[in-house]
């Protein structure tokens, strides 16, 4: 039978007090019964997005020890089931401990069982940061995507007032384009009655006060990413001696300013005009090539219907060989290797496609001595020469199913077709969600409550 029941979980630590069988009651304690973690009843999803896949090494993860405690059992606890992950209960424990292993256990660790070593990956290291910042994958993606990944992109290198941005970006007076946290909300909310939509829109106004701008004016966008951490404020001055402008990160007004230049004793006006700029650390990111990575990353969990689990940046050896991938995922069982670029601005007939093709030739390869399901070559690109789509089509062949995204797949983070959006079953070997799910923002907190499926062993 199915139940719903409350479970805590810290963070890769699940604790559970497990129902028990009904088909056992007043018969005593049984001496073991199955329990499946069917799903997270708050995000409709499998906890922790642990959808896996059927890989030897998941198993051996699940029931590795974890400090502090130290448990010996000769029957393994936990089982990767056909389903959903499940677990062995006795009737003398009361409180089962199970320890959900993260992305990088569960990906790592199918690199090592087919001969592959995964070294560390600098990238991986700038990209998580800079993520967390936006507060999630998805958040990260959209603010880099139309024209807020525009305006970010300008300051990478520069330092820019406001109007600077405007002339920049070519914004002019308008908003930045897209809609509002709110605004996506109204339509769900027509039914209601006046009172209950006031509630609503409050109530959605507060919860999303430090994660998602008020509005989509620029001055409002740029102080929200300040809040994040992604932008820095500065202050503008101008050294009336030798009319050299620059900015400096904090002024303290009971001073005078020191000209870098000339040596000259600024005189600060009653305003001072105010610069933005990136923060270092997303400014490397974006150098080190994040935007096509994350953008990638959103449309792969858009995918998604159960679970997906990701690492942005893998680096690996192959006995004296070293090679790196851009994205290792899992899409409800699936996995998806990925290799990503920008190529905004490169010719059709630039030698750089050779080595694009060459490199995700390579990609290939480990989807498939990994056995996985799918491999991906995403770029900002427009469009791919088509001597780079007939070399993959011949050197390929049917060897793994694979998948070219453009600018627009990225930019969207979907791919729509004349009737309906991508369909992914030719390319798979087996069935694979192809609509991209609507988003929905959830807390984590504890107690949570999971789905359970509970039947005697």
């Amino acid at each position: 039978y199915e139940t719903i029941w409350p479970v805590e979980l810290n963070g890769q630590k699940l604790t559970i007090i497990p129902p028990e069988p009904k088909a056992f009651e007043g018969q005593g304690t049984p001496r073991s019964w199955i329990v499946d973690l069917l799903k997270d009843m708050k995000t409709g999803r499998d906890l922790m997005e642990l959808k896996v896949p059927p890989n030897p090494v998941v198993f051996d993860l699940l029931n590795g020890m974890c400090p502090p405690t130290i448990e010996h059992s000769r029957i393994p606890r936990t089982g990767d089931g056909c389903k959903s992950i499940n677990i062995r209960c006795y009737g003398s424990n009361n409180v089962i401990n199970v320890y959900l292993p993260p992305s990088k256990e569960i990906l790592e660790e199918i690199l090592r069982e087919q001969g592959i070593e995964p070294i560390h990956d600098e990238k991986r290291s700038s990209y998580d940061p800079v993520i967390k910042r936006f507060g999630k994958l998805y958040l990260a993606a959209t603010d880099f995507s139309g024209q807020s990944g525009t305006i970010l992109n300008s300051l990478v290198n520069e330092t820019m007032t406001l109007d600077q941005i405007k002339s920049t970006c070519k914004l002019g007076g308008k908003d930045v384009d897209g809609k509002t946290y709110l605004q996506r909300l109204e339509p769900l909310i027509q039914s209601q009655s006046e009172r209950m939509k006031r509630i609503s829109r409050q109530r959605y106004r507060d919860h999303s006060k430090t994660s998602i701008p008020e509005n989509l004016k620029l001055r409002t966008l740029l102080e929200h990413w300040i809040d994040r951490g992604i932008l820095n404020r500065q202050w503008k001055v101008e050294c009336s001696e030798c009319s050299q402008q620059y900015f400096v990160p904090s002024l303290n007004i009971q001073k005078r300013v020191i000209c870098p230049n000339c040596g000259h004793r600024i005189s600060l006006p009653s305003q001072v005009p105010i610069g933005y700029t990136l923060d270092r650390a997303v400014a490397h990111a974006i150098k080190e090539g994040i935007i096509p990575v994350v953008q990638t990353g959103r449309f792969l969990e858009g995918m998604s219907y159960h679970g997906f689990l990701w690492l942005p940046g893998v680096k690996f050896k192959i006995g004296n060989e070293n090679g790196d991938l851009d994205i290792m995922a899992c899409c409800d069982g699936h996995l998806i290797f990925c290799e990503c670029k920008n190529l905004e601005e490169t010719p059709s007939d630039s030698k750089v496609w050779d080595e694009v093709a060459t490199q995700f030739i390579e990609t290939a390869r480990i989807a498939k001595l990994c056995e996985g399901s799918l491999a991906i070559l995403a770029s900002r690109t427009i469009d791919y020469p088509q001597f780079v789509q007939d070399r993959l089509k011949d050197e390929l062949k049917e060897s793994v199913p694979y998948l070219l995204l453009n600018r627009e797949d990225l930019e969207k983070g979907y791919r729509s077709g004349e009737d309906n959006n991508l369909t992914l079953h030719d390319l798979l070997p087996s069935l694979f969600p192809e609509t991209p799910r609507v988003k929905s923002v959830t807390d984590s907190g504890n107690p949570r409550t999971i789905q359970f499926g509970v039947h005697k062993q």
